[in-house]
């Protein structure tokens, strides 16, 4: 299939410091308390160029910001109903409404959480009683389990004043032996998947937080993962063993390997059409993936420092990458062409996320600014060739009091939901 048929369905030098920058990201150690405080923020400060009205169109933001604690992953269910981090020291924290959903028989291991506050809406949430008195559980991995995510109710919107309603129970997952550098909800399921420097993949229900299968086939760390769209019952995953991989939930093997690039494979996305997949790599490229065969498809040449983080346009048809040295890009993928290029930070990019009606891309990154940047129609590229592109965009900064920003997704409902850490007190 060519690519205008899959949109109509819908090695240069790096400054040390920045490399540095992004190792410490990867390795930062936790502290022992934290506070969670999300906050609705609406207020822009810089305007860098004229389109009229982009500013009254910036979405609204939930920031859900950790205090005194620095997750190195984060991933948030649509409906805000499940919230999940991951840390250095192999934890994963679950936020949830409702009573503790393990299973008591399951071994346990100690960890205080009566430290932990949740705020929504800048409303403080109160702790459920069983987070004082139940310890966590170590989920012991079934690995010859073949598991078939079963369907929720439709969690596609958002209800933030429905959420701050009641308690919040924590839950502590427990089974990988490295940090957790990926973590990734199931779309309309009740199943969660992490990945680790342990080179394992690990899928946890919901319901009994509980792991239920252990994924095995990279040699090294796991950087990253995704999920395919609702329909199709697969994920990927993106390695420091230079390759990509696909899976599906009801095999512990790998039923794809992706393998061309000459460095780890930082990132991986999934096309909206289930039927591509992006992969971004160290070796400073970004290459398009037929999931059907395992060929590489596109092959996209311009960042001059390592690819960190991708993302699709909802319609398939462009694809936003981030490099290490702060350059954001958009290629149009039918042309295999940069028609954007703009340096959004001074620092590695974690998150990039176009709004609904990809009008919008909002990047995160390390330092405090999120940056909605708007996404004009594809220019003449001629017009790129005389360096008159960047004016067809507008960039609105938000400021935040977090010091790192790690990630950012948006609800079908237009709502950016954004996970960071704030600084020490």
């Amino acid at each position: 299939m060519s690519f205008t048929e899959m949109n109509s369905n819908h090695e240069s030098s790096l400054v040390t410091s920045t490399l540095d920058q992004y190792v410490k990201y990867r390795s930062i150690s936790s502290l022992s308390k934290a506070t969670i405080e999300p906050t609705m923020n609406q207020s822009s400060n810089t305007i860098n160029c004229d389109q009229p009205n982009f500013e009254q169109s910036i979405p609204r933001v939930c920031l859900i910001a950790v205090k005194n604690t620095q997750p190195i992953s984060a991933d948030v269910r649509n409906d805000l109903n499940f919230i999940a981090m991951g840390f250095e020291d192999s934890i994963i924290y679950v936020w949830h409404h409702g009573p503790r959903l393990r299973k008591s028989n399951q071994p346990s291991v100690w960890r205080d959480v009566s430290h932990i506050s949740l705020a929504i809406d800048g409303q403080e949430i109160a702790p459920s009683d069983s987070n004082r008195i139940e310890p966590s559980n170590i989920a012991d991995g079934l690995d010859d389990k073949e598991i078939v995510p079963p369907s929720i109710s439709d969690t596609n919107r958002i209800d933030i004043d429905h959420l701050i309603r009641g308690p919040m129970t924590i839950e502590t997952l427990h089974a990988h032996s490295g940090p957790i550098y990926g973590l990734k909800f199931f779309p309309k399921s009740d199943f969660l998947l992490s990945c680790s420097e342990d080179t394992t993949i690990r899928l946890w229900c919901l319901k009994t937080m509980c792991n239920v299968t252990v994924y095995r086939g990279h040699v090294y760390p796991v950087w990253s993962l995704d999920v395919s769209p609702p329909h199709l019952p697969y994920f990927v995953s993106s390695s420091k063993d230079t390759t990509a991989r696909l899976w599906t939930t009801e095999k512990n093997y790998p039923i794809r390997i992706f393998s061309s690039h000459d460095g780890d494979v930082e990132c991986v996305k999934f096309h909206p059409n289930g039927k591509y997949i992006a992969t971004a790599s160290t070796d400073t490229t970004v290459r398009l993936w037929n999931v059907k065969d395992g060929k590489m498809v596109r092959l996209m040449v311009g960042h001059q420092a390592p690819v960190t983080s991708l993302t699709f346009s909802p319609d398939g048809k462009l694809i936003a990458t981030a490099s290490l040295d702060g350059y954001v890009r958009i290629w149009e993928i039918a042309n295999n062409t940069s028609i954007f290029e703009h340096k959004s930070f001074e620092y590695p990019v974690y998150s990039l996320s176009f709004n609904p009606d990809q009008t919008i891309l909002s990047i995160c990154g390390h330092e405090s600014t999120l940056r909605h940047m708007s996404v004009a129609p594809t220019p003449d590229h001629e017009l790129l060739s005389e360096g008159k592109l960047n004016k067809q965009h507008k960039i609105v900064e938000i400021k935040t009091d977090c010091k790192s920003l790690i990630h950012g997704h948006y609800s079908n409902n237009n709502v950016l939901i954004v996970v960071g850490s704030q600084s020490e007190t």
